[in-house]
């Protein structure tokens, strides 16, 4: 992503970013929850 103003940014490069960025904290979240399940079973 461009630095720069927010007025500057194409609304929906903004878009598919921020959805890029969740789906990868999502990822790394469920990822985290997996291990501490893991390791609490075992």
């Amino acid at each position: 992503m461009e630095a720069g103003p927010l007025r500057d940014l194409d609304p929906e490069k903004l878009k598919i970013e921020i959805r890029r960025w969740a789906k990868a904290v999502v990822a790394y979240a469920r990822q985290l929850s997996f291990g501490a399940v893991d390791r609490s079973e075992s």
